[in-house]
Formats: structure tokens, C-alpha cells, sequence
């Protein structure tokens, strides 16, 4: 994706002062997935053109290298773009090894591996920006270099053989495209001027936009996809695309002759596999259409360098004084001591009446107790009481991520088997909390965060409002 945005957008980079970049994490999601495992010659291919192509900008470039070196060739991947860094002479913010050098893999593991905290992002964000100018230029190469010939080719440029391309409108906060909806009956031919190209991405835009399906379209992305046959006079092979926005590599190496095909795959067999497009899953949905935006060419491809990938895990690799900016990293190691204390001071504060209760699971469960052990119930009693105050509201995402933690840990000792709330004496008490404004509060908020990524807490905002109005709140 990030080689592809920069190719489309290279117009708008001529105005840019500065070009921010953070690609480590997703090639190692791509490289440890089971069925991806997109290897470390394709990683080393694709971060050359990407650095190379940065370097032609000739724009300051700043490098974010985050912290994620628990999976294998992590520190590899890591390495390779330090090493491209150090080649062009990119500015480098290198989480990874402040995280090392504190050890705060604690830290790095708490939220979920993949993405740091906001407040963290934030605060390094507007570090970046209040050191925009002290940041340096690219060096300077003594050897002229040329680029790979790259082209962004829309399925409205080839020839259409059979069916016809509707072009469906999509838009969110970051993209606004215009998509090409092939189905069954569609078969597209590359033009002859493409010929000599190798296909090397594909964009797609995946939606509910005029849905056809006997399912739902309310489901897991990553288990909702479509499939795409490629053919020419020696390869065929499938892509496949997870539902919403979504740049895939490919893997085979698709050279562009004269009988080269895109057409819906509507079989069940698939060449190359995508990590955050699950059709290896029996549960996964195919659809029956696919919007493309875009195919990623390229031409005269230049060989990314030859590395022994084993040396280079071990090799310490030294960023320039003067392109090493790890000194305007905001002190993370205090936000890591911080929660420590809280975990150990202010967290039993919370446990101890859970341990209580763990301690008398022997003895009768009263439902009303049933009900303030619900996680709805913890969770909204925690966002009434901390919005009383500023220190409350900074506090608030800590002690709800403890309180996730622990009602998960307290759910494996829970007493199995007990019987319906309806059954206990004290069951019209207990139906009395569940229509507290707290619990509904709570309770919106767990069905926001299980679906966080499709803007749940927009709805979650409006619920709240909702809630206030009918309960007097």
C-alpha cells in the first residue's frame, strides 16, 4: 500500500516538506502469517522500490520503526529498514530500540502487539511536527539513480471482452475512489502497451454497495472476500480481497503478454493467500462481484540488493548522528512506569472485592450479585463515576483495560453451571440493575468496542445521548 500511495500521489508530494513512514509491522504480519508468508526476498524487493522511489522525491523523510520483535525475522525486517535509511539517508525514529533499551515489552504487548497507545502516537506526532525543519535532507548520491517504471492501471483502461464495468462511488475520511465492479460475466484483457509489465498489486474497495448476497454484508471483514483469476500464456493463479479497503500484493510473477485475462473467480480454489483475507477459513463468505480501483505495474525493475538475511539479523546496524532522532521521542519509559504503579497500587483496590467474591462461589450466588459481575455492569458503573472529573477522564482507559483483564481472569474460576437468574429470590432486584442508566451505559459500550473498526462509537455517542434523555441522566 505505501508504495502504491506514493506512486498515486506524486503530484501532491512536489508541495509536501515532509514524508512520514511506518511499514514495519505490516511486513510482518505478511511474513509470519501461516498462509501468506510472504518471504524475506519479496519484503527486500518491495522496501527497495518503496526507499528508492522515497529517495527520488527528493522530500525529508522521517522513518518510524515500531517496537514488535517477539514473531520471527522481526528484528530482520526491522534491519532492512534501518539499512535502507542509512542507504538514502532518511531521518529515523527508532521505537524498537528505546523499547529495547528500557525494556518495555510489557508495554508493547499491553494494548495489541500491532498499534501503540494513542497518547503515545499523539505526543511523537507532535514531536515530528515541532522538529520539521531541524529534520534532514536525503544524502546526496554520487551514483544517478533511476527509477522502476511503475504505472497505475483503472480496469476502464483495458479491453473489455465481455460483460460491463459499473463504477460504483466510494469515499471515507482518507479515500475517495472510484471502483470497478467485475462479476461472472465480465472478462478484461491488458492492452497491448502494457505488454512487458509485471503485475505487482491490486487495490480493491469491497462493500455493501448495492448488495446481491444471500448473507449479510454484517460480518468480520477478513471473512468476507472476493477472488480474481489471472491468466496469461503460462501462469494462472487467484488474488483475493477482504471486504472493505484493502492494497494486496502479488506474489507470482505475472509478466504482461499478449492473452493476458482478469475475470471473478467463482471456483473454491485459491493460488495466493493475503493475511488479512481469510478464504482458507470454512466460515468465510465469497462474494459474488469485486470492485477494483487500480493494478500496480512495473517495468525495467530494478534488483533490490542481495542479503545474507541470517548476518543481517545480528548486524547492529548505526544510524547517523545526524539522521537519528530518537532524542525527540517523548519519555515513554514514564508513561510505562506510570501504569506500573497504577497496576500494582490502584488496580487491587479493584480486585480485592473480585477476589472476595471468587471466595465465596461456594456458597449461594445471589442473581443480583450474578449482575454486578457482568462485564457491562463493571464497565459502566467505571465510565459514570470517572466522568466527574478531568483526572477521572485521563484515567478512565487504563482502569477500563484492567477491568477487561480481570473480569476475563475472574471468568475461568467462575462457578459453572448455575441456574437462570429467574430462579433466585432476589431476581426482580437484580432486573432492577439491569435497567440502571450504568448498566445500559456499560452494555453500549461492550457492543461499540466488539466493533470498534466500523465506527461503532459514533453509535455508541448517539446511545449515550439516548440513554441520558429516557433515564434523566
Amino acid at each position: 500500500m505505501a508504495l502504491y500511495k506514493l506512486i498515486k500521489n506524486k503530484e501532491n508530494i512536489k508541495n509536501t516538506k515532509l514524508i512520514i513512514v511506518a511499514s514495519n509491522i505490516n511486513d510482518i504480519s505478511h511474513h509470519i502469517n501461516l498462509y501468506e508468508q510472504l518471504s524475506l526476498e519479496k519484503i527486500n524487493s518491495y522496501l527497495y522500490w518503496f526507499y528508492e522511489s522515497l529517495y527520488l522525491t527528493q522530500k525529508k523523510v522521517v522513518v518510524s520503526i515500531y517496537p514488535c520483535d517477539k514473531y520471527k525475522n522481526a528484528n530482520v525486517i526491522a534491519n532492512l529498514h534501518r539499512f535502507y535509511a542509512l542507504k538514502f539517508g532518511f531521518n529515523v525514529l527508532d521505537l524498537q530500540r528505546y523499547y529495547q533499551k528500557f525494556d518495555l515489552s510489557k508495554l508493547c504487548n499491553m494494548l495489541d502487539t500491532w498499534h501503540q497507545f494513542n497518547t503515545i502516537s499523539r505526543n511523537i506526532g507532535k514531536q515530528v511536527a515541532l522538529n520539521i525543519d531541524n529534520f534532514d535532507a536525503p544524502k546526496s548520491l554520487k551514483k544517478n539513480l533511476k527509477n522502476s517504471k511503475f504505472i497505475i492501471v483503472k480496469p476502464n483502461e483495458m479491453n473489455s471482452i465481455k460483460g460491463s464495468l459499473e463504477e460504483p462511488h466510494k469515499s471515507n475520511s482518507i479515500f475517495n475512489e472510484i471502483t470497478f465492479r467485475i462479476d461472472k460475466n465480465t472478462l478484461l484483457k491488458f492492452n497491448e502497451k502494457y505488454k512487458g509489465y509485471k503485475l505487482i498489486g491490486i487495490r480493491t474497495w469491497n462493500d455493501a454497495t448495492k448488495w446481491q448476497e444471500e448473507f449479510e454484508p454484517k460480518i468480520n471483514p477478513t471473512k468476507c472476500f472476493s477472488s480474481i483469476l489471472f491468466k496469461n500464456k503460462t501462469k494462472n493463479f487467484s488474488k483475493e480481497f477482504k471486504f472493505n479497503n484493502a492494497f494486496i500484493n502479488v506474489c507470482n510473477e505475472f509478466i504482461i503478454d499478449d492473452e493476458s485475462f482478469v475475470s471473478l473467480n467463482e471456483g473454491d480454489e485459491f493460488s495466493e493467500y493475503a493475511h488479512n483475507c481469510h478464504s482458507w477459513d470454512k466460515n468465510s463468505k465469497k462474494l459474488s462481484v469485486c470492485d477494483i480501483v487500480v493494478f500496480l505495474l512495473v517495468k525495467d525493475e530494478k534488483k533490490a540488493p542481495e542479503i545474507d538475511f541470517e548476518k543481517l539479523n545480528d548486524y547492529n546496524i548505526l544510524i547517523d548522528e545526524k539522521y537519528n532522532f530518537n532524542h525527540i521521542l517523548p519519555d515513554i519509559k514514564a508513561y510505562s512506569d506510570l501504569i506500573n504503579e497504577y497496576e500494582q497500587r490502584i488496580v487491587p483496590r479493584f480486585t480485592r472485592p473480585l477476589n472476595i467474591k471468587i471466595d465465596t462461589l461456594n456458597k449461594e450466588i445471589l442473581a443480583t450479585t450474578r449482575v454486578k459481575n457482568h462485564l457491562a455492569y463493571k464497565i459502566g458503573k467505571s465510565l459514570a463515576n470517572n466522568s466527574k472529573s478531568l483526572m477521572g477522564y485521563m484515567m478512565l482507559p487504563i482502569e477500563l483495560y484492567f477491568i477487561n483483564k480481570f473480569h476475563k481472569e475472574n471468568l475461568k474460576d467462575s462457578k459453572p453451571n448455575l441456574k437462570p437468574l429467574n430462579q433466585y429470590c432476589d431476581y426482580k432486584e437484580a432486573l432492577k440493575i439491569q435497567n440502571y442508566f450504568s448498566y445500559k451505559l456499560g452494555l453500549a459500550w461492550c457492543k461499540a468496542y466488539k466493533n470498534w473498526y466500523k465506527g461503532s462509537f459514533i453509535k455508541f455517542y448517539f446511545e449515550y445521548r439516548k440513554l441520558k434523555k429516557e433515564l434523566g441522566r
